[in-house]
């Protein structure tokens, strides 16, 4: 039986006044099930303000002469890539490639991986991350930092694919001060050696390094590997002892195409973004157009609450952007609808709320994810049909892709409807109403969660998995041993 599908290139724009046709083809040519109750009425970056979306859509008219740079900040969603890589591919496919953006070294920051590439790193390295608050180490804009003392210390970065060959710009931004290690760039084949004379003489916190070709592999080379590699006097090469490391840049040379950086940190919130210390210096070199602040997640996850001093905290972080550069885009997103514990966190809606009166107060932009994935009770949709994780919090690979797309499709259908309708003061689409449903959730409400026992499942297993206790699962099901049967129904207890 063919199932009920309909394709993401398929898109009904809505307003309260206006009622648009789809504007654009979009690349990504896959069906997704009806199931996941996407709502392509929301597939806009809405705005309350039509000197805010003229500046948005002049940064992508500008596009050939001016390079446009977009930062993009959020938590797990972001860490990895997946959503970030499409929305970046389909920009760049449409207005050129302007470099690779930022990278960093997740090996030496002991947690996982860009979908793009892979890093390994040699000696002993400490790390902070956004989420870690206040930070252990002073933290750059990409949100991890990591340090070493390790004179044989080195970072590693492996393409999956390599980046095409282009002439390149490539920037190391690192701590420069009286107390900072030699250290080679390696670029391939190509050796950049920066001695602890010629970093005294920058006088600022990065560097900038010229290559042409293909790029498959980059590494930063510390202290004794400069004597193994050169063959140099290391005294003459090395008299600093520390190297604190914030990430790379790749940009290709010129002025024009898309840059697009994912700057993603497993578990941080909103609040993050204010204790990036070197945010507005190395935003400084990078010249962002456009940030979006994807967020939400863990502000709310563990209590189901908004605490009183969040709408606060995004405006500091907006006035913060707008320090850097006035003419900046700001998005403000909204979470997707989640489940944990065997709840649905209801109060995403009211983060929806939230973050659409302080997009229309400080005169910046909203992208409403929540109603446009499905809105109140669909992750468990997407769990049943693939693209969400059990955890009811993070999305499968294609759930991320379907994400990306719409986020890419979103800021298309934006920029068409705006060239459509020059003299639109604002484009608002009225958020979902749910609050029939949630007057039916009582404070204790926890709904009964069974799970069917399969080969290789275990209690210590499970209770990761639901965010439980061994011992909890045991005294619901009143079991006397660790034994599970296969095929044999559990109760999973919930908690708030």
């Amino acid at each position: 039986m063919m199932k009920n599908c309909f394709l993401i290139v398929s898109f009904i724009a809505f307003n309260s006044s206006l009622v648009a046709k789809p504007v654009f083809q979009e690349p990504l040519q896959e069906s997704v099930p009806s199931s996941l109750k996407i709502d392509t009425a929301y597939n806009y970056i809405q705005f309350y303000d039509s000197a805010v979306v003229k500046r948005f859509v002049a940064h992508f008219d500008n596009v050939e002469k001016d390079k446009l740079v977009i930062l993009h900040f959020g938590d797990s969603h972001i860490q990895a890539e997946y959503s970030t890589s499409y929305t970046r591919n389909y920009l760049q496919n449409d207005y050129g490639d302007g470099g690779r953006g930022m990278i960093v070294n997740y090996s030496a920051a002991k947690t996982y991986s860009s979908v793009n590439y892979t890093t390994t790193k040699r000696g002993k390295w400490k790390f902070a991350k956004s989420f870690q608050i206040p930070p252990k180490i002073p933290l750059g804009i990409t949100g991890m930092t990591v340090e070493t003392s390790d004179k044989e210390a080195e970072l590693y970065f492996h393409f999956k694919q390599p980046l095409p060959e282009y002439e390149y710009k490539i920037t190391v931004f690192f701590e420069n001060n009286e107390t900072t290690s030699a250290f080679h760039l390696l670029v391939d084949t190509n050796v950049y050696t920066f001695t602890t004379q010629k970093l005294r003489g920058l006088h600022q916190n990065y560097i900038e390094c010229s290559y042409f070709g293909n790029i498959h592999e980059i590494s930063l080379q510390v202290g004794a590997n400069i004597d193994r590699l050169v063959g140099a006097n290391i005294d003459k090469l090395v008299d600093g002892v520390d190297f604190r490391f914030y990430g790379i840049n790749i940009e290709k040379s010129g002025n024009q195409g898309v840059v697009y950086h994912s700057l993603g940190v497993g578990a941080a919130p909103m609040q993050s973004v204010l204790y990036l210390d070197r945010l507005t210096e190395q935003a400084q070199v990078l010249k962002p157009d456009i940030a979006l602040l994807d967020f939400g997640t863990n502000d709310i996850l563990y209590y189901n609450q908004i605490e009183a001093n969040l709408p606060s905290i995004i405006s500091r972080i907006i006035k913060r952007l707008r320090d850097i550069n006035p003419g900046m885009s700001i998005i403000l997103t909204s979470t997707q609808d989640l489940f944990r514990y065997g709840r649905y966190i209801t109060v995403a809606a009211k983060f929806r709320d939230m973050i659409n009166s302080l997009a229309r107060t400080e005169h910046v932009m909203f992208w409403n994810w929540y109603d446009l994935s499905g809105g109140l009770h669909s992750i468990r949709d997407w769990y049943d049909a693939g693209y969400a994780q059990q955890d009811g919090i993070h999305l499968t690979t294609k759930g991320y892709a379907v994400k990306g797309t719409l986020l890419y499709s979103s800021i298309k259908n934006t920029i068409q409807f705006v060239k459509n309708n020059p003299a639109l003061q604002q484009h608002i689409v009225p958020v979902k109403d749910y609050s029939a449903v949630l007057e039916q959730y009582a404070d204790d409400f926890k709904p009964a969660i069974t799970h069917k026992v399969k080969s290789g499942d275990t209690l210590s297993a499970l209770s990761r998995n639901y965010h439980t206790s061994v011992r909890a699962i045991k005294q619901a099901n009143g079991l006397k041993r660790d034994f599970l049967r296969v095929g044999q129904i559990l109760t999973i207890p919930t908690g708030r």
